[in-house]
């Protein structure tokens, strides 16, 4: 075709020019012009812009370590404390510890003394703590500690790893100890039934399956060359005693007779009890007619057994 005959059909057809023209141009321009241009029309745009922001939390302290408790043994008939230091740290800063925020119990089978506040008199972080009124009937055994400490956001630490021994200590302690007495006995009689019982207390944190006792010969206070022997005597925790107990043995011990028994526990305060009771069985004949006692040869011996 002659440059004359298009110059005739552009002149002629003008419209039909522009769409040749925008179609060719419009790989080029469309991303651009047409894309800003629709934005702007429609009002949605292809980026935006949004914040960004990061909370850092107070890490929680932590409990480093218990020092070393030593065994611990009861007080027998009375309270006894446990004292002993804990450890914390905080990643914060030893600072950031709340000083008064210790707190401290022991516990072991259902029983718990506590929990008592443990305080950091330095604050370097090492907390002092006593935990008062532990029984003197408190089970032996490894009794756990239960620990835990706050820094000054409240974020708490707690460790109950720690350990420690209540030992098992044997005590007993006796009523009338210094007083029993047998009136009205005479030479060649029997069946004299004592005045009154020895009550023996459990006053440690054992359990007492048995009582032993050991007597000795009674001397006569006007003339010693009498004696009233041991043997003559028996031991029981039967209300009647005699012919019901164990015979004695001079300077040995002999369990009582039916099995003495004492559990650990509180009991009326004391501890709990049990009583024994003893009868002189038979009285020898030609025996002098005054006081016989353990003043000379010395006291009779009750002795608990487990």
């Amino acid at each position: 075709m002659s440059s004359r005959s298009n110059h005739l059909i552009m002149k002629k057809n003008p419209l039909l020019v522009c769409m040749i023209l925008l179609l060719a141009v419009a790989p080029f321009v469309y991303a651009g012009f047409f894309g800003d241009a629709w934005d702007t029309i429609t009002g949605m745009a292809t980026a935006d812009n949004f914040s960004v922001q990061v909370t850092m939390t107070n890490d929680p302290p932590f409990i480093t370590g218990v020092e070393t408790v030593a065994d611990l043994s009861i007080v027998a008939g009375d309270n006894t404390s446990l004292t002993f230091w804990f450890n914390a740290t905080d990643p914060n800063g030893i600072p950031d510890l709340n000083n008064n925020s210790g707190r401290a119990l022991i516990n072991k089978s259902g029983t718990t003394y506590g929990p008592i506040n443990c305080t950091d008199p330095q604050e370097d972080g090492n907390y002092s703590c006593t935990i008062p009124g532990i029984v003197f009937y408190s089970e032996p055994g490894v009794w756990t500690i239960n620990l835990t400490v706050l820094d000054d956001s409240n974020n708490k630490s707690a460790n109950n790893s720690f350990s420690f021994n209540i030992l098992a200590s044997l005590h007993i302690n006796l009523t009338n100890a210094n007083n029993l007495t047998f009136s009205s006995v005479q030479a060649g009689g029997t069946d004299f039934a004592g005045d009154n019982n020895i009550t023996v207390y459990n006053i440690g944190n054992d359990y007492i399956v048995n009582m032993s006792i050991s007597a000795l010969d009674l001397t006569g206070v006007i003339d010693p060359a009498h004696h009233i022997y041991a043997e003559n005597f028996s031991a029981s925790t039967n209300a009647t005693p005699c012919n019901n107990g164990a015979s004695l043995v001079n300077d040995t011990g002999v369990d009582v007779v039916p099995n003495f028994e004492l559990v650990r526990g509180a009991g009326s305060g004391v501890g709990t009890s049990n009583d024994t009771t003893y009868c002189l069985e038979v009285v020898q004949s030609g025996l002098l007619a005054q006081e016989y006692s353990t003043l000379a040869l010395g006291k009779w011996v009750a002795t608990g057994e487990v």
